[in-house]
């Protein structure tokens, strides 16, 4: 395991000096040092490694941590249901979502384990990958406060370890374009009607994507638009309704922890205005995985990997035909 973590440490420190070294780049001033490195080859296109090594660190520590939460062994429902998600194969293209994947879950594993250091190097990285990395300091400081061993206050510095990799990148966007938060302000070159002041609230994007549905030609569109409402909506209900449970067991452990941090990873892009790319985004939602595989009916738990299969593949076939699916 010791000789796993160097790797891994070693791994990713390459993939920080590459992203260093090609921030001439201008995409790399729109996104986060890790998702520019897979970012900036245009277009967007599958390539055969692409993910891979991300996915399959990220696989493996997602299972680790699953089956330690749930106090089980051998149990892959999570993973099953993580990877056939409908837009799980956005794992294998080259998009962020494997790196942050790896870098999350070696996070929360370490953390799990109460293995501060190391969890603080990997919240660093996720949140050099994905903004949503920041949310990591949630079960990070839960787990610190509930340790009995170890400085309390250090433990507590480390554990504001994911605002680190926010500072850094903001403190490189300030120098490089004069505004920390360019991150933000540039949204709207993403398209979606983003708005990049200011922030939209819940039930106005709701009414935004209620009109659409009502009023909108039926073209493909208006499906994607359905597509993203409906994601949301599902992985909202679910995380909501097991912390609903966390509150009404009493039950203030590892996993409510998660589960807070999942809410608030979903919740943070809806704050642009829109649903856009919720379907990608849903895919660090952990929480709502986790709270799938708890489902004790086994035929349940089939049916719903396979329609998350199932609609996998057409959203698939679309995205390898070059339209926008998430």
């Amino acid at each position: 395991m010791r000789a796993l973590f160097y790797i891994l440490i070693i791994f990713f420190v390459v993939h920080l000096f590459i992203v260093l070294g090609i921030n001439q780049i201008p995409i790399f001033q729109l996104d986060f040092p890790f998702k520019s490195i897979v970012e900036v080859y245009e277009p967007k296109i599958l390539s055969p490694l692409a993910g891979f090594d991300g996915l399959i660190a990220g696989s493996y520590f997602f299972y680790r941590i699953t089956n330690l939460i749930l106090k089980r062994k051998n149990d892959y429902w999570s993973l099953i249901f993580l990877l056939s998600f409908p837009s799980a194969f956005f794992f294998i293209t080259v998009y962020s979502e494997s790196l942050f994947l790896a870098t999350a879950s070696l996070a929360l594993f370490f953390i799990f384990k109460r293995n501060f250091k190391p969890a603080a190097l990997f919240c660093i990285l996720a949140s050099l990958t994905k903004l949503q990395g920041f949310f990591l300091i949630i079960p990070f400081l839960f787990s610190v406060f509930e340790a009995k061993k170890g400085n309390k206050l250090f433990n507590i510095l480390i554990a504001l370890s994911p605002i680190l990799g926010l500072a850094a990148y903001s403190i490189f966007l300030f120098f490089r374009t004069g505004d920390p938060l360019y991150f933000y302000h540039s949204q709207e070159a993403f398209g979606a009607n983003r708005i990049s002041t200011g922030f939209v609230f819940l039930p106005q994007v709701f009414f935004r994507y209620l009109k659409i549905l009502i009023t909108a030609d039926l073209n493909f569109q208006y499906w994607i638009a359905f597509l993203e409402l409906s994601v949301f909506l599902i992985v909202f209900a679910v995380l909501l309704w097991v912390l609903y449970l966390n509150f009404k067991k009493k039950d203030f452990s590892f996993e409510f922890s998660l589960n807070l941090y999942s809410l608030a990873a979903l919740m943070l892009p809806t704050l642009t205005g829109t649903l856009s790319s919720i379907p990608r985004y849903s895919l660090i939602a952990y929480g709502f995985f986790i709270a799938l595989s708890k489902i004790r009916n086994v035929s349940l738990k089939i049916l719903i990997g396979l329609i998350f299969s199932i609609l996998h593949l057409v959203l698939f076939f679309y995205f390898i035909k070059g339209y926008f699916v998430s």
